[in-house]
């Protein structure tokens, strides 16, 4: 009995990570992010683990199941913040921001430069992500415009950088 009741809790506990949890939960700041982050990468393959060793599995085929089950996020991750970028391109606000940090990084050929903005909505202030600037078009205190979601404001681009 214990079993089912374990099995029940693993499965109706992707069904909510996958399903319930609201796009602003994925993309929020601090620690409710990083929890979401635990329950599938920490928490659910334990659980597993325990439902795996009612069964006679060697502990190897256990361990490999119970990574290859935290992998299933990957892909709703991926789907869910292609959509919020697609919402970006149809229902963005504008505001004007200030390039903050010009990043070099090195890649097999070479150097690859980019930079982040931050800007301030609703008195709190959000930052872009790492955007790639081959051109050198911006240096530290440029002003720019960066669109957003209004209802997400993380999910953000520097809009000139994306034309």
């Amino acid at each position: 009995m214990r079993l089912n009741k374990l099995l029940f809790a693993y499965v109706v506990a992707w069904g909510l990570l996958l399903f319930a949890v609201p796009n602003a939960l994925l993309f929020s700041k601090g620690a409710l992010r990083v929890i979401l982050f635990l329950i599938p990468f920490a928490v659910l393959p334990l659980l597993l683990s325990n439902i795996l060793k009612k069964y006679d599995l060697k502990n190897w085929t256990r361990r490999i199941i119970c990574v290859m089950s935290a992998l299933l996020a990957i892909p709703y991750l991926i789907i869910s913040e292609n959509n919020e970028f697609k919402r970006l391109e149809r229902e963005s606000v504008t505001v004007k921001g200030v390039i903050f940090r010009v990043h070099f990084g090195r890649v097999k050929y070479g150097k690859k430069r980019g930079v982040q903005a931050k800007f301030i909505y609703d008195g709190e202030v959000y930052r872009t992500y790492l955007e790639g600037d081959q051109e050198k078009r911006f240096v530290e205190g440029d002003s720019v415009e960066i669109e957003f979601l209004e209802d997400l404001p993380i999910v953000n681009r520097i809009k000139e950088l994306n034309q």
